[in-house]
């Protein structure tokens, strides 16, 4: 029953997180550049955080998930547990304001090295930024806002990126859920 109500939390944390919007954030993105080009947003814009340039078009390889390689998976499996102990923190009631602000930095740093070192398609490099990329960056520096409902949108954020990532990437054994 705690899960369900932390879900719920998290769920109106994301749409109080700001679905209001200006757009003129997306008009410089470019979906091109490499991961190294895209540093973390100096402002904090709730939408360009959850909604990227065309993801609703993103899919899969000809039917079959994108490639992943060592870093990759790595980086990955990191932030996972990352999130997975944030969201246990949040649903004992044990996690506090500096908590959030611990998990935002271990992802950031953790998405910093994984961008680094991997080396994919520029196909699946192009996906995994606009799918996944993104929402890493945009919830990590959620996690590190003074409002408690913000904090809580970029947690979920960070879990719809996770979920997001293993619908259209190869990571063999990846399993990611809430429940």
């Amino acid at each position: 029953m705690r899960r369900f109500a932390l879900l719920c939390l998290l769920a109106a944390g994301f749409a109080a997180a700001g679905c209001a919007h200006d757009s003129a954030g997306h008009a410089a993105h470019d979906p091109h550049a490499s991961h190294a080009d895209h540093a973390a947003p100096a402002a904090h814009d709730p939408h360009a955080a959850h909604e990227t340039d065309g993801d609703a078009n993103i899919g899969l390889n000809d039917g079959r998930k994108w490639e992943t390689d060592a870093p990759l998976r790595e980086g990955m499996t990191a932030i996972k547990g990352q999130v997975l102990e944030a969201v246990r923190a949040v649903d004992a009631g044990t996690m506090s304001p500096d908590g959030y602000v611990k998990t935002g930095a271990a992802v950031a740093a953790e998405n910093r090295r994984l961008i680094a070192e991997c080396k994919l398609s520029p196909e699946a490099d192009r996906v995994l930024h606009d799918a996944v990329l993104i929402r890493l960056i945009g919830g990590a520096a959620q996690l590190q806002s003074d409002d408690e409902e913000e904090r809580r949108g970029g947690l979920m954020q960070l879990a719809e990126a996770l979920e997001r990532y293993g619908e259209l990437f190869d990571h063999p054994g990846w399993t990611f859920g809430l429940e």
